[in-house]
């Protein structure tokens, strides 16, 4: 698992180590565990390298998941290339971010 910036997200990551690559890689699944209110809001997931200003993934996740008032949202988190991603998630007015390592 993996604790955000602000402390407001836990990832729990299934199948590590997270691989970088091939976009069907179902092993990176992420749940996403809020600490702030959902409000029935989509998570908006943006990912970039460590070393790059331009995001190459965005992702938008459904809030479908969580509906006994679970503040939760599963995913699978995939990109194009190995390394460390700060991926920045943003719901209900909320924003913070967390670095994971993808390995090739």
């Amino acid at each position: 698992h993996a604790l955000s910036r602000r402390g407001t997200v836990v990832a729990i990551v299934f199948g590590y180590p997270l691989r970088a690559g091939d976009p069907a890689n179902t092993v990176n699944k992420v749940l996403w565990i809020m600490r702030l209110p959902r409000h029935g809001s989509p998570l908006t997931i943006v990912a970039r390298p460590m070393n790059a200003d331009a995001p190459l993934v965005r992702q938008a996740v459904s809030a479908g998941a969580g509906s006994r008032g679970e503040e939760i949202y599963p995913s699978f988190v995939n990109v194009p290339k190995p390394g460390c991603w700060r991926l920045t998630l943003r719901w209900a007015g909320h924003t913070d971010s967390i670095d994971l390592r993808y390995r090739a």
